[in-house]
């Protein structure tokens, strides 16, 4: 879908999905976007089968969970396609693929521990990159999916 751009998940405010240019791309339904934001919380790393029934449906799981799960992902992956991210599937569940400097989150975190370990050195770039950090963020994280146990 997006050849161009790669995508970047932005998480440290209303959950979006944007391209380098800034353009949105849409994900639609609040489920999709709580996959995608589980994912990318977890980036690089195997997200349960139980942890998205956990968080899709609580206590009360429909009958079809299982396809009903396979069919965000297949959306989300569509929705990723020519992108650096990529959604792989395991045995046990699912793994958002890509550098993770693609989510705002990760990129926030490896700029506080830059800025921290400039602090113990006397780094004069340690503030700019807290700054820096703090300038990531637009709003409550995952603004989009309030009540959803990511937020």
């Amino acid at each position: 879908m997006n050849e161009i751009s790669p995508l970047r998940v932005a998480l440290l405010g209303p959950l979006e999905l944007r391209d380098d240019a800034g353009r949105t791309v849409e994900v639609a339904g609040p489920q999709r976007k709580a996959v995608l934001a589980l994912l990318a919380l977890e980036v690089g790393r195997i997200v349960s089968l139980e942890r998205f029934y956990e968080l899709l449906w609580g206590e009360q799981l429909p009958e079809h969970t299982k396809p009903a799960l396979q069919g965000h992902v297949a959306a989300l992956r569509k929705t990723l396609s020519g992108s650096p991210l990529a959604i792989a599937t395991h045995r046990s569940g699912y793994q958002l693929t890509g550098d993770a400097e693609t989510v705002d989150s990760e990129v926030f975190d490896a700029l506080v521990r830059g800025a921290e370990a400039g602090s113990r050195v006397h780094d004069e770039h340690a503030t700019a990159r807290l700054r820096q950090a703090l300038g990531l963020w637009r709003g409550p994280a995952l603004g989009g999916l309030p009540g959803t146990p990511p937020a």
